[in-house]
């Protein structure tokens, strides 16, 4: 014999007037976003931890020598889910791809930052491989309010191609040229690769043109 389906409940008729009973969202868990591209080659680079500091600046912690460094440059990162709640590690490299970062790790974020002697400047979504939305933006644990969108970025003329990404380093300003005087770029020793003194430029001394000959009239005796 065939049970028949469970009676559906009533649906209860709200009074004309009264206001519906709140309803309690269950929130979600944090979601993780897929590689929509297999990366294939071989890694450039390594995947080094970002590490964020009491006074809200950054640090870069290497893989080789597991040592401290402000980071400067622009970085692709990935926010990896860890075996707990809490763990969620961020790790960040100039060179190498997100896939090639996230290590086949479940991803929580992933995209683009810009730091300059450890402060962030700004960081995006801007992830060809992961692809994240800006909704989920929260699961990258940064300052929201650094947060620009990659089409906001690319609006503003910053292309953000692979060439562009750089590597940590001094910050570099140029010194403007001294009035009355060409900038001439320091000359670097072969040897040691560290730059020397550029010789000041001496001025030429140029000669006055010639006063033009008059030509020369033959007198009749």
């Amino acid at each position: 014999m065939a049970r028949l389906p469970p009676p559906t409940p009533p649906v209860p008729v709200r009074p004309r007037g009264q206001a519906a009973p709140a309803v309690t969202v269950q929130k979600a868990g944090a979601a993780t976003f897929a590689a929509t591209k297999r990366v294939t080659g071989k890694a450039q680079g390594s995947a080094e931890e970002l590490l964020s500091q009491p006074d809200g600046s950054y640090r870069v912690r290497s893989a080789d020598r597991n040592t401290l460094a402000p980071p400067n440059g622009v970085y692709n990162f990935v926010r990896i889910q860890g075996a707990t709640r809490n763990e969620a590690n961020l790790y960040v490299s100039p060179r190498m791809p997100h896939a090639h970062l996230a290590g086949g790790r479940p991803v929580l974020y992933a995209g683009t930052a810009k730091l300059d002697a450890g402060k962030l400047d700004w960081w995006s979504n801007y992830s060809g491989t992961y692809q994240p939305v800006a909704e989920f933006r929260a699961q990258a644990k940064l300052p929201v309010d650094k947060f620009v969108t990659w089409q906001k970025l690319q609006m503003q003329g910053v292309g953000l191609q692979r060439g562009m990404l750089t590597g940590r380093g001094p910050t570099e300003t140029p010194t403007p040229p001294t009035a009355g005087r060409a900038a001439v770029s320091p000359a670097t020793n072969a040897g040691d690769g560290k730059p020397v003194a550029a010789a000041a430029a001496k001025p030429v001394a140029t000669s006055p043109p010639a006063p033009p000959t008059q030509p020369s009239v033959k007198l009749g005796k």
